[in-house]
């Protein structure tokens, strides 16, 4: 399951979608306080409003939070969205695997994760 974040959220960093905007004003619509960030109990209260049950609640919000922050960030609510749209769309995962997949063999290893982060290291140097 970290894995499959740790993807939606790079995702999400690629992301230009024209969806964007709209997803924009609904998280800045929550983000009462203004801070880049949604409070969980904020959040909580307001899935319970909109007839979640308690445990779809629960499972939503420790989705959301990946840096158990007590928040969720943009870019968490973002990849959070795009999860539900991209894995509906075999465009966007073979996109997103092509990215790890640099050898082309079909096989994201070990060695293909390590290659993309190498890269970049050196690319913010």
């Amino acid at each position: 399951p970290e894995m499959k974040k740790a993807i939606f959220l790079l995702i999400a960093h690629m992301c230009t979608a024209p969806a964007l905007q709209e997803l924009r004003a609904i998280f800045t619509h929550f983000d009462v306080l203004n801070r880049g960030a949604l409070s969980l109990s904020h959040f909580r209260e307001v899935l319970f409003k909109s007839g979640m049950a308690s445990l779809q609640v629960e499972r939503i919000t420790h989705a959301l939070d990946q840096d158990k922050s007590g928040a969720v960030t943009w870019t968490e609510f973002l990849a959070a969205a795009l999860c539900v749209s991209v894995c509906r769309n075999r465009r966007l995962v073979e996109a997103a695997f092509s990215v790890f997949d640099k050898d082309g063999d079909g096989k994201v290893s070990l060695e293909d994760f390590s290659d993309y982060f190498a890269l970049g290291d050196e690319r913010e140097v």
